[in-house]
């Protein structure tokens, strides 16, 4: 039985099943998810309720992204969105960056535009 996937893996995940996310001229692969409705923070201090969108990619692929930008993301394959719903393509608001796995991978939290 294959081991389950774990962190160290999804940079080679982001290479094989990752799906093109543009910022400004710059185009690169990331794994897109979707949360639950949970309370989403904005900028303004406030917050909204509603779908978290992740899409997780190589750190140094995305030097000058920031909170508050946008990003269009186009979908790929069928573990792309399993459910389905993605329109492609689509515009994305960063609301929140995190890295993982020692900073080689950016979680970037956003909301549709």
């Amino acid at each position: 039985m294959a081991p389950f996937a774990g962190m160290e893996d999804i940079p080679e995940m982001i290479s094989e099943f990752g799906g093109d996310a543009t910022f400004g001229t710059l185009t690169k692969k990331v794994l897109y998810d979707e949360t639950d409705a949970e309370a989403i923070a904005l900028e303004t201090g406030g917050s909204i309720i509603g779908k978290r969108i992740v899409l997780r990619g190589r750190t140094g692929d995305w030097p000058t992204i920031k909170i508050g930008d946008t990003v269009t993301v186009k979908a790929k394959g069928p573990m792309w969105n399993y459910s389905g719903t993605v329109e492609s393509p689509f515009d994305v608001k960063v609301r929140e960056m995190k890295q993982e796995q020692d900073g080689a991978v950016t979680a970037f939290y956003c909301t549709k535009s």
